[in-house]
């Protein structure tokens, strides 16, 4: 029988070992129950030999190599947006539009343009048939015709311009000398008086005095001019001379408005009625000299026009002409110089145009992400307004820090496998392009900015992800190497289970790198067929 046990006490040592202490009476007796406890899962693993590849972990953000906003160089509608947030865009993809369509009509018919001169050189080359020269001719007899209307438009015009001259001259003295001049006592004379009362305003009525003497010896001038007027003078000059006098006698009448509207000048030797009609033929006269001075200028309008007509005709004739004479003669290697020359301009200018219009077009200059949309389909905006952003989809990188201990291993163009959390069981490629010789401090350790690009196109991926990268240090030939659940640090020294038959050992190991598949190179302490225990509760 066992004695009476008053007390027991029991004490867990390590991961296995049970002790129970047992008071019995005034001794003390305990019992050692090894595996007491469950032991940890583990499995054997076989010390391998081979190639070990150091690789060095780092952790960073996925951004664009490229970024970019863009904005339209003039203010305009936004007549279409062909993209959103979010999008995949390729390289010279339209993105935004202003108002294009008279520009994408131009370059309609300057393509038309394009492809005729394309024929006519394969014509040439063909050489010239009956056909052709009967178009080159039927072309020539058009541009002859045109010249002749365009010269017969210039004779009207000018007779046109002489009838609205003599006209606004009538007009200009029936105003001043029949209307006007009921206002003064000899009127064309070179001392010509008002008719004012006491309180009349004496430096306006000086005025008109004096603008009166003035436009007396412009009306004289004035009246011999258009009596020799013909179609054969320098229209153009009579014209501008015209002008001037109208806007004299403009300014005249102005100022008599003003001054007969001004009760206090109202002439005691005029009755009452005089003085109103004088108002109202003033008030017409004025009427009538505006509509003559816009007639004169129209009518100058319509010469330059008629005359720029002619030149442009003459200028088709003269080109139509040559070309009938080419199309009648045997192919020559300049006659081909000159419509591939003619060719080359039509191209050249067909670029100004695709250039004016592509101020009003944004393009995505390179493959892309689309990151932002500022406009709206009849949205104004001005050439300060950034309208859409991308960032670069063909080239992404990762910035990642790289701590001090680490970074002289590190140098521009090693490879990296590359990792994403948002991506389960898929590893890409990419290599260092720059590492920043300015150091950073994070938490009191210095680490070192290094950019990875990544060597391929991914288009799922996306600004922001989460990257994990292991960068390619080295590779280690012949070099053992086990699984990271083999070691167990104590004390600043790592070692390992050797298992030898039934018997487990711990080993101290040397270790070196460790590689992105959690494996862990041994410098010294194991030999190649060595089996050591794995144990998940202790993998670094």
């Amino acid at each position: 029988m066992f004695p009476a046990v008053k007390n027991f006490l029991l004490v867990y040592v390590g991961k296995t070992t049970l002790i129970a202490l047992l008071i019995v009476g005034g001794g003390v007796s305990f019992f050692v129950y090894k595996n007491f406890l469950s032991t940890p899962k583990s499995t054997a693993y076989t010390v391998t030999k081979g190639i070990f590849v150091e690789d060095v972990l780092a952790s960073g953000k996925v951004e664009g190599v490229t970024t970019a906003s863009f904005n339209f160089k003039n203010q305009g509608k936004v007549t279409g947006v062909q993209t959103k947030l979010g999008d995949l865009v390729l390289a010279n993809q339209e993105l935004v539009l202003q108002d294009t369509s008279s520009f994408d009509s131009q370059l309609a018919e300057m393509d038309a343009g394009i492809q005729l001169q394309r024929a006519r050189i394969n014509q040439l080359k063909a050489g010239t048939s009956q056909e052709e020269i009967d178009v080159a001719s039927a072309s020539a007899s058009s541009a002859a015709v045109s010249v002749t209307n365009a010269e017969t438009n210039l004779s009207i015009s000018k007779q046109q311009a002489i009838d609205q001259i003599k006209n606004a001259y009538t007009i200009a003295d029936d105003v001043i000398r029949n209307k006007v001049d009921r206002l003064f006592t000899n009127p064309q004379s070179s001392n010509p008086k008002l008719l004012a009362s006491a309180a009349a305003d004496f430096k306006l009525g000086s005025d008109l005095e004096f603008s009166r003497v003035t436009l007396e010896k412009e009306l004289k001038l004035w009246g011999g001019d258009i009596k020799s007027l013909s179609s054969d003078d320098d229209l153009s000059n009579q014209l501008k001379n015209t002008r001037t006098r109208l806007g004299l006698i403009k300014e005249f009448l102005d100022k008599c408005s003003l001054f007969v509207n001004n009760a206090n000048n109202t002439p005691s030797t005029l009755g009452q009625s005089t003085w109103e009609g004088l108002k109202i033929d003033i008030a017409a006269g004025r009427t009538s000299v505006n509509t003559a001075l816009s007639s004169v200028t129209n009518s100058q309008a319509s010469i330059t026009q008629s005359q720029s007509q002619i030149d442009n005709a003459k200028s088709s004739l003269t080109t139509s002409g040559k070309q009938l004479q080419q199309a009648k003669a045997k192919v020559r290697g300049t006659d081909l110089a000159v419509y591939s020359a003619q060719l080359e301009q039509a191209v050249a200018a067909k670029r100004k145009v695709e250039s004016l219009r592509n101020d009003l077009v944004i393009k995505a200059p390179f493959a892309a992400v689309v990151t932002d949309v500022n406009a709206k389909v009849g949205q104004v905006v001005g050439p300060g307004e950034s309208v859409v952003s991308l960032m670069s989809r063909d080239k992404l990188q990762i910035k990642v820090n790289i701590v001090e201990n680490n970074i002289i291993k590190i140098a521009v163009g090693q490879s990296a496998h590359i990792t994403f959390d948002a991506i389960s069981n898929k590893e890409f490629t990419g290599k260092i392009i720059s590492i920043d010789p300015a150091e950073k401090i994070i938490n009191g350790t210095t680490y070192y900015q290094t950019t990875v690009e990544l060597t391929e196109t991914v288009d799922f991926l996306r600004s922001g992800m989460t990257a994990n990268v292991w960068i390619l240090v080295k590779e280690v030939p012949d070099a053992l190497f086990v699984p990271s659940s083999a070691l167990v640090k104590k004390g600043g020294d790592w070692y390992v289970r050797v298992i030898n038959g039934t018997q487990q050992a711990e080993q101290k190991v040397t270790i070196g790198a460790r590689d992105k598949n959690g494996m862990v190179q041994i410098v010294s302490g194991l030999q190649e067929g060595d089996k050591v225990v794995l144990d998940d509760s202790t993998s670094i």
